[in-house]
């Protein structure tokens, strides 16, 4: 292997720039009205810098989101793929990916730092919505390949990289409009491995747990307070499935898996979680509740069991129906999966050369691990039989998601570095 490459302070200072520049358009996901000004200008600055690269823009059509109406209804804008690929070699073969939409920036007065969309560098790090999740890594993706262009580098792989919206509201995102089509022949996901930068930096995260949503509708009768014996409470109704739920919970919370976690976390290895999070019911306090809704989620670990998501599956339904049978409850419910757990081979032969690469040393291998969250990514190896592996640009306190979001500009220097030596050599 060549001398690894070392980023110039220039380079640094202009990744960082690039960043601000990217932060200042709003892009939040569902509604999605800075989409195309991002994409527009993105697609401009690869054009300056990295030319040699053939650049697609792919408008999703709107009869793909007629499955999700809530979705739909709250869009306000078109949604918008872009694709890049560098000049066919006959070289190995592979897609790298990042989102460029962005969680909602929430109240504004509690943006401390700076105002979500007029970023600030503080203390070495870059505050705004998305800089960390992920704009960021996506300028430190364009600022790679501008180096190994500008510098003649032999880039060792065939390049598909798209940058897709939407993994945050997860209904129908862009990259899952990509797999969709490519199982439909239109070959836009390939490779011998795919590379999602939507991730943490300080392991190379290779599956991902996976999501069940529940929802138990608990059916009463309402009647006067100063009558209630005459009507059924709802809220009291519900407190059988609620003991049950947090029984169930210590006992899923329990199972560990084989897999790392990430360092950031305080446990050692992957967990499946199960929680309440919310309850609501009744309308007025001088009447009996007729109704309690009782909402959570189920994560589940990709070796939990030989069929976990089925299982964990079972596993709630099952609870339901006994808790149901045995109180006479009239409930209506639903048990839902979502994103599936997934876990990708730690000893392939591209990862084990990024794991190198990683490490700094060339000799030991950076942790690879398993993620505690779910995303998109995970269909690509479920529907395409690709391998995926990911790192980003986050750190502990980058508050991904929360008020005063970062990344610190080391990290944009590691990722960068990497990045080169990975792709070129």
């Amino acid at each position: 292997m060549s001398k690894k490459f070392v980023l110039s302070p220039n380079d640094l200072n202009e990744t960082v720039e690039l960043i601000k520049q990217l932060v200042k358009i709003p892009t939040e996901s569902p509604i999605g009205k800075g989409y195309i000004e991002f994409v527009d200008f993105t697609e401009s600055v690869i054009r300056k810098k990295v030319p040699k690269v053939k650049i697609d823009k792919i408008v999703i059509p709107s009869e793909f989101y007629a499955s999700f109406p809530e979705f739909n209804k709250s869009m306000d804008n078109k949604r918008v793929v872009l694709i890049l690929k560098t000049l066919l070699n006959g070289k190995p073969k592979a897609h790298l990916n990042g989102h460029y939409d962005v969680v909602e920036a929430g109240d504004l007065q509690k943006w401390t730092i700076c105002p979500p969309y007029e970023p600030k560098v503080i203390n070495g790090r870059i505050y705004g919505r998305g800089a960390c999740d992920m704009k960021g890594s996506i300028a430190t993706l364009i600022k790679a390949l501008e180096i190994i262009y500008r510098e003649n580098r032999n880039i060792l792989y065939d390049l598909d990289i798209s940058f897709t919206p939407d993994e945050e509201v997860g209904s129908f995102s862009g990259l899952r409009y990509l797999i969709d089509e490519t199982k439909k022949g239109n070959k836009f996901i390939e490779g011998n491995f795919f590379f999602s930068l939507d991730a943490t930096q300080n392991e190379i995260c290779i599956g991902k747990t996976g999501i069940i949503h529940f929802e138990i509708e608990v059916l009463g009768e309402s009647a006067h307070i100063a009558s209630s014996f005459t009507g059924i409470n709802a809220i009291n109704l519900a407190v059988p499935f609620l003991n049950e739920l947090i029984d169930l919970k210590v006992e899923v919370e329990q199972r560990v898996s084989k897999y790392p976690c990430n360092s950031d976390l305080p446990i050692a290895y992957v967990r499946p979680n199960l929680n309440i999070t919310s309850i609501s019911g009744g309308f007025s306090e001088s009447s009996v509740p007729d109704r309690c809704l009782i909402r959570g989620n189920r994560t589940v670990i990709p070796d939990e069991s030989e069929n976990p998501m089925m299982d964990a599956q079972n596993e709630l339904i099952n609870l339901i129906l006994r808790v149901k049978q045995s109180y006479q409850i009239k409930i209506n419910f639903y048990v839902r999966k979502g994103m599936p757990a997934s876990v990708c081979p730690d000893n392939l032969p591209d990862l084990l050369r990024f794991r190198k690469i990683a490490s700094r040393d060339n000799q030991t291998l950076f942790p690879a691990g398993c993620s505690n969250s779910s995303n998109d990514i995970v269909w690509v190896k479920e529907e395409l039989n690709i391998p995926f592996f990911n790192r980003g640009v986050q750190r502990e306190g980058c508050n991904v998601h929360g008020y005063n979001e970062n990344v610190p500009i080391e990290n944009l220097k590691i990722a960068i570095e990497d990045l080169v030596n990975f792709l070129s050599d």
